[in-house]
């Protein structure tokens, strides 16, 4: 990944609980135009040698104060992620009308 930057792409980085201090870093300045991150992890399940710091709990830090970064879900994110799922599920959705012509990929 050294040298390489990521243009126009969606990049997921899970597990970065686990990820040094030093891969974080890199991982994070490969971001490149039009690019959107998203790194998943939990600080309180970090497998690295004792002493050696988590490059999670870093970026939270350093990049804690900046407006639309170092967002975090709530304590238990399943739960969140379920209770989302429920409340977009109880609304009710238009049906949407089906695509014809040129707009459904028809050509004549």
């Amino acid at each position: 990944m050294r040298g390489r930057t990521l243009a126009n792409a969606a990049v997921i980085l899970d597990e970065a609980q686990n990820t040094t201090s030093m891969q974080m870093k890199m991982f994070l300045t490969r971001l490149g135009e039009n690019s959107r991150m998203i790194v998943t992890g939990d600080p309180s399940q970090v497998d690295l040698p004792v002493g050696q710091t988590s490059g999670l709990v870093e970026a939270l830090a350093i990049l804690n104060d900046i407006e639309g970064v170092a967002k975090r879900l709530p304590s238990n994110p399943v739960m969140w992620c379920v209770t989302s799922f429920v409340k977009r599920s109880s609304t009710p959705m238009k049906p949407s009308a089906p695509a014809t012509g040129a707009k459904a990929g028809i050509s004549g």
